[in-house]
């Protein structure tokens, strides 16, 4: 992450091994999702906290691209979605806590 006041970057390297991150996005709140081109891991950082939350996939993906939808759930969590470039199938993660 780039902070474009004290020209500075930060960097989270990931938890698990071999989850080579395509593409990440950044919700409304304190959120970045990405997933893993090798691993089949959907991925959430809270930034404020450092905090990953990782969640397998049913199937093989090779993530290369993510789409974060906004929520107005009662605790503002986002949701991710991922098409799978092997298959085609089309994955939904929703966390139920944050």
């Amino acid at each position: 992450m780039f902070d474009p006041e004290t020209e500075t970057i930060k960097e989270w390297p990931l938890p698990t091994p071999w989850t080579s991150p395509y593409d990440a996005e950044f919700d409304e709140e304190t959120y970045v999702w990405t997933g893993g081109m090798n691993n089949d891991l959907a991925v959430r950082l809270n930034v404020e906290t450092g905090e990953f939350t990782e969640y397998l996939l049913p199937f093989e993906t090779n993530i290369r691209h993510v789409d974060v939808q906004m929520s107005d759930n009662p605790n503002n969590l986002s949701s991710f979605w991922v098409v799978g470039q092997i298959n085609g199938r089309i994955t939904h993660v929703e966390p139920l806590v944050p």
